[in-house]
């Protein structure tokens, strides 16, 4: 089985440096531009199934790239959740809590905001993975967030992934494959053609 995940196009609160995790962020003028084109990176591909994270931000996205398909929101696909910071901004937050945001962010620890930590939302992704693994498909693509493709990396490899390493820019496209009872990454950040 291949999975296609591809991140949201640039919101409001990427160019506003806020904290989004389950905020409602809208695509901006040029996130709207990279759904289209990420469309027609995707173009002529078949996929046996569609999803999309449940957040306005990866449904805007999927409608605008795959206007055609209509895809099944999970709330599984979500970004991780960052509890009461969400929406806020990040020099805010950094103002606020200091070291200890910075600190949180960089092991992905949301808990003491009432949100989740690295484990939850890995065995959140999990969910969706068994899903699909339990499925007959054999090509799936999921529109959904950063946080959740750089999880599925550490997931794969065993490991936690510093953020600044493995970055995952708007509307990329990353995929991972199933085979042997395990998954792979396969193609990350990819903003070319297939």
């Amino acid at each position: 089985m291949k999975l296609y995940l591809i991140r949201h196009g640039q919101t409001n609160a990427n160019l506003e440096r806020r904290h989004s995790g389950w905020w409602e962020a809208e695509l901006t003028e040029l996130g709207r531009t990279q759904a289209q084109n990420v469309g027609k990176i995707l173009e002529g591909m078949s996929f046996d199934k569609v999803y999309t994270s449940d957040l306005l931000r990866a449904v805007e996205t999927q409608k605008l790239a795959l206007p055609e398909i209509d895809a099944e929101q999970t709330s599984l696909l979500r970004e991780i959740n960052v509890g009461n910071i969400g929406g806020r901004y990040r020099s805010d937050i950094i103002a606020q809590y200091g070291d200890k945001y910075i600190n949180d962010y960089g092991v992905y620890d949301f808990r003491s905001y009432g949100g989740e930590d690295h484990a939850a939302f890995c065995e959140r992704v999990g969910k969706f993975l068994k899903m699909l693994e339990d499925s007959p498909y054999e090509s799936v693509a999921a529109f959904t967030h950063g946080g959740l493709i750089c999880s599925m990396l550490d997931m794969c490899v065993g490991a936690f992934v510093d953020r600044k390493i493995a970055v995952c820019e708007n509307c990329s496209v990353s995929m991972f494959e199933y085979s042997d009872s395990r998954w792979r990454l396969k193609l990350w950040n990819y903003k070319g053609e297939l």
